[in-house]
């Protein structure tokens, strides 16, 4: 079997192949939400019944499939219709498996997917990707204009993050928004403070992989002017961020902030090791962070003070 051709071949309909089962953003309010689900459930269904014809009418005209990775790309709905009619053929125990980690409407025409998808055929099994969707709305239906392969993003452990979070406990009151850029290659937080006092501090945080060290790294930019850097490691059910900044007013700094996850919508943080300008400071007691609109996460940027 060729296992490029199997891969590239079940990926589009995995977008949607466990949608009612997987956890997802939707940024809109209803209607236009409703129509892009139901589109990409039609669009799996028919992949699941091997319907090569309805499966290529969920796409446009002019749709691109595309895997750099593997130089292959698809072009048009033609195409596309060859493609799938040899898979189905070719693969008639093929199976789907995905998960959904963000849904995203730009204005009423245009929606973007995201995800990780995993696809079965017999006894042989396919590695992990992940994908980029871009859907649009044509004649009342929500067609899929290209869909992006790629190996599996090391950001997609942190898709969980997507969404707005506050801090639940005392001192500063900490709210937070995490959402993919553009691109899709790096997670955007967003956060504000308000200090028991009422004074307020705002900041960017920006994640990414540095495939150059590989690991995920993430600097921070905070209205106080505080910058600062970290970076991540994963241990077991948790991360911990070792983190290096300069305060506003000069002083270097360090600590290492820890990320548990408790379930789908809180997570702990804590602050150790932290280093004030060779001011040894105590550790924080544990936070519970908890989301506030339907998935995200946050953590409260770099020391600061």
């Amino acid at each position: 079997m060729n296992f490029v051709y199997f891969k590239r071949g079940s990926l589009v309909a995995i977008l949607i192949a466990t949608l009612c089962h997987s956890q997802f953003v939707l940024a809109d309010d209803g209607l236009q939400a409703e129509a892009v689900r139901q589109s990409l459930t039609g669009l799996a269904q028919a992949f699941n019944s091997h319907d090569a014809a309805a499966f290529a009418a969920n796409w446009t005209e002019g749709a691109v499939y595309a895997d750099p990775a593997n130089g292959v790309e698809l072009t048009g709905r033609e195409a596309i219709l060859e493609h799938y009619a040899t898979l189905f053929k070719e693969q008639p125990q093929v199976t789907l498996a995905a998960k959904i980690t963000d849904i995203e409407l730009k204005g009423n025409e245009q929606a973007f997917v995201r995800g990780t998808a995993e696809v079965t055929s017999g006894k042989e099994k396919s590695s992990l990707s992940s994908f980029l969707a871009e859907l649009a709305l044509q004649d009342g239906k929500w067609l899929v204009v290209s869909v992006e392969e790629s190996d599996l993003d090391p950001l997609e452990d942190l898709a969980w993050l997507v969404g707005s979070w506050k801090d639940d406990g005392t001192g500063p009151s900490i709210a937070s928004t995490f959402a993919w850029d553009a691109g899709g290659r790096s997670l955007v937080r967003k956060y504000s403070i308000t200090e028991e006092n009422g004074e307020q501090k705002s900041g960017t945080q920006y994640i990414v992989w540095d495939s150059g060290l590989g690991q995920i790294r993430s600097w921070v930019f905070s209205s106080s002017g505080t910058v600062g850097q970290g970076e991540w490691e994963q241990h077991e059910d948790r991360w911990a961020i070792h983190w290096t900044a300069t305060l506003a007013d000069g002083r270097p700094a360090s600590a290492t902030q820890v990320i548990t996850p408790v379930d789908e919508d809180s997570f702990q943080v804590e602050w150790t090791d932290i280093d004030i300008d060779g001011d040894m400071r105590p550790s924080t007691d544990k936070i519970i962070v908890r989301r506030v609109v339907a998935a995200s996460a946050n953590s409260e940027g770099t020391p600061h003070e």
